[in-house]
């Protein structure tokens, strides 16, 4: 069968679609506004004010500006990738 260290090894390989790049970066952008909801912040159609808790990016992905989504697009690479390394470190060591 197949084990961790297979799969892990054969991800050097794998790649994320552009499709799932975009969904996990809009379920990664609802986790960063529920994370925000929960502790004050709310949308504003003006400046982001860290004071106040307003954002203007508390908002649908889709009513990002394309560079925001794209850094959330990103984010989900990085953050694979990065998950997939820690993954193989501890396969190793065990």
């Amino acid at each position: 069968g197949l084990t961790l260290e297979d799969a892990l090894n054969a991800a050097d390989t794998w790649q994320f679609t552009a499709e799932q790049i975009r969904i996990l970066a809009e379920m990664e952008h609802r986790r960063w506004m529920a994370d925000k909801r929960l502790d004050g912040w709310q949308s504003t159609a003006g400046k982001q004010d860290s004071k106040r808790k307003l954002s203007p990016l508390l908002v649908d992905f889709d009513d990002l500006p394309e560079a925001e989504k794209h850094k959330d697009e990103q984010a989900v690479v990085v953050h694979s990738h990065r998950l997939l390394e820690n993954l193989r470190r501890q396969v190793k060591s065990a």
